[in-house]
């Protein structure tokens, strides 16, 4: 998980978090892919998320868990070569 403090999690934070909106069969259905979201804002330990790609378009914001095992500081992918994969309804 992200190793910030929460006083540092706010509004325009880049994270990269578990993609479940992937193209089908672009992956292996068992492989986890993930992508960068921004926050958009924070209640507690959940997050409003938008995916990168999506700019002001808010039809797509999604909760999360800021403390699940799926979310984290920009550049762990690359650390652990997990796969970045965009959301198939972005256009990057």
């Amino acid at each position: 998980p992200l190793n910030e403090t929460w006083m540092q999690l706010g509004s325009g934070t880049k994270i990269e978090v578990i993609n479940t909106d992937c193209i089908p069969n672009s992956i292996d259905s068992k492989e986890k892919v993930f992508w960068f979201a921004s926050i958009i804002g924070v209640e507690g330990y959940l997050a409003l998320l938008r995916y990168e790609g999506y700019d002001e378009d808010s039809s797509m914001d999604f909760w999360f868990n800021l403390c699940h095992s799926d979310v984290h500081s920009v550049g762990w992918c690359g650390q652990f070569n997990i796969k970045l994969v965009p959301p198939r309804s972005t256009v990057i």
